[in-house]
């Protein structure tokens, strides 16, 4: 097993209760830094440039736009990023989109957030 070393991870959600859950969890990781919430695709791709993050859990439907275009945005500005899609929309074409755009992992809010802290530890150690 590799050793894991210290890496930032962003949260792109509007929603304040998910925000609370997802940060909650990663706060367990030591090996995780937590830079926070962007809350809007201005305030992620914002946050992606300055704060350099190394895993962003980022929503498809965000109050200014589409996260698939936040997603297409950071693989295209900083492709080094793993991006873990967590939303609503859960739909084979969100999932196969999101494939397409080369978004890491693809998770159910509604069913998925267990997986949350154990997929972090995988992407710390690829």
């Amino acid at each position: 097993m590799a050793k894991l070393q210290h890496h930032k991870v962003l949260l792109v959600d509007d929603s304040e209760l998910i925000g609370s859950k997802v940060l909650d969890l990663l706060s367990t990781i030591s090996a995780v830094e937590l830079l926070g919430q962007a809350k809007s695709v201005k305030e992620g791709l914002r946050a992606c440039e300055e704060e350099k993050p190394d895993i962003v859990f980022l929503d498809i439907n965000l109050p200014d736009g589409s996260g698939i275009g936040l997603l297409k945005e950071i693989k295209n500005r900083q492709p080094h990023i793993r991006v873990v899609m967590l939303t609503n929309s859960a739909d084979s074409f969100y999932r196969r989109k999101c494939a397409e755009l080369k978004a890491e992992h693809f998770l159910d809010k509604t069913k998925d957030f267990d997986r949350i802290p154990q997929l972090v530890i995988d992407c710390l150690e690829l």
